[in-house]
């Protein structure tokens, strides 16, 4: 996959951007002030206010601006962003004067997208976005970084889980990744890193802003960070609008004569 075509097919992956990540990121984490919780009430509160903060939808629906950066030149996108809990994620990029670029859409096991820059298309299963981008991804991380939710598959394991000054840090160790959590005072996360254990690979969320919507904490500001084989993709989505539990349409349909990428 070349650079470019990488570039588009992660912003419409994740409307998003980021700052640093590097293996740094995972140590030395623990201060002075950081108090190791251990299995008990004060763990099982922690895992059920985390649960109730997390944002409950049906459908979601946003539109913002993303700004980006891919090691080579700097420029801004509109984005439109829909989604169905737990069965599609869908994306349109536009341009200067509303032309679009590119679009997405996600399936638990499936991923579908076309650049009208390059006329070219993609159509794969969940394993090519594991092998070409992070083999952290999947559609539930996905859809948790697009809405500042706990990633679940990730809630589940044996993380070590801190008490520290400003909310809580849960952290473990995977078979194909290192991940930390950091939780907010409102227990919502407020950073999400992943780390490959055989590569140098990372994948970052992190949130600046969250509004409050009818008792919802729902973030306005996402900047996701992915940086792989030298490269250092940063992509700084800025929501302007949302819609939920309103249904969406999710239309998708490849132009004729564009090329499959392989």
């Amino acid at each position: 996959m070349n650079k470019s075509y990488r570039t588009w097919l992660m912003l419409a992956l994740l409307a998003a951007g980021g700052c640093k990540t590097g293996k740094k990121a995972m140590e030395s984490e623990t201060s002075s002030a950081d108090r190791l919780i251990h299995k008990g009430k004060e763990q099982a509160e922690f895992y059920g206010s985390v649960q109730q903060a997390d944002l409950e939808f049906d459908w979601f629906a946003a539109r913002g601006k993303a700004e980006i950066t891919d090691g080579r030149r700097n420029y801004q996108v509109s984005l439109n962003l829909r989604m169905q809990q737990g069965e599609v994620i869908w994306a349109s990029v536009t341009a200067i004067l509303g032309l679009e670029v590119a679009r997405v859409l996600i399936t638990p096991d499936s991923i579908r997208f076309f650049n009208r820059l390059e006329r070219t298309y993609l159509s794969q299963d969940m394993a090519y976005l594991q092998e070409h981008i992070h083999p952290g991804i999947s559609f539930a991380l996905l859809e948790s970084a697009l809405t500042g939710n706990s990633p679940s598959y990730l809630m589940g394991g044996a993380g070590e889980l801190w008490k520290t000054p400003t909310g809580y840090r849960l952290e473990g160790v995977g078979k194909l990744v290192d991940y930390l959590l950091r939780f907010n005072g409102n227990y919502r996360v407020s950073e999400i890193l992943i780390r490959e254990k055989a590569g140098s690979g990372n994948f970052r969320v992190d949130y600046d802003q969250f509004e409050n919507r009818d008792g919802n904490w729902i973030p306005r500001s996402v900047r996701f960070a992915s940086t792989a084989e030298k490269e250092n993709l940063k992509i700084h989505l800025s929501y302007d609008t949302f819609v939920l539990n309103e249904p969406q349409r999710f239309p998708f349909t490849i132009p004729e004569r564009y090329k499959r990428i392989q």
